[in-house]
């Protein structure tokens, strides 16, 4: 089992896929993917058993996710929204009891 899956939230840039937000800045999958690719490298770094649910551009549905997701400890799903604002937003999954997201959130 793998201890961190690391979702870049949406995908790639494709015909069929969901790019996310848009902005002069680039295209959200194009930024959740480097963010990832950056966390996979220091996980690896740090001895954390962890993959990625997506490569660069691929497709995935989001029952690809949830079952890529139920295979591992914990799953970060990044993403970058475009609401603005200076926060961050921790959610967890209903299947347990919010320790790290709280843990999180309060940092």
């Amino acid at each position: 089992m793998v201890e961190l899956l690391i979702d870049p939230g949406h995908e790639g840039i494709g015909k069929n896929q969901d790019p996310g937000a848009v902005s002069i800045y680039g295209v959200e999958a194009t930024w959740t993917y480097k963010i990832s690719k950056y966390m996979l490298a220091r996980c690896k770094e740090l001895g954390i058993n962890a993959m990625l649910s997506r490569g660069d551009n691929d497709e995935i549905s989001n029952s690809e996710r949830a079952k890529l997701a139920s295979q591992a400890v914990y799953c970060f799903s990044n993403h970058l929204n475009a609401g603005g604002g200076k926060r961050s937003e921790v959610i967890h999954s209903i299947h347990n009891n919010g320790g790290l997201a709280n843990e999180i959130a309060d940092i």
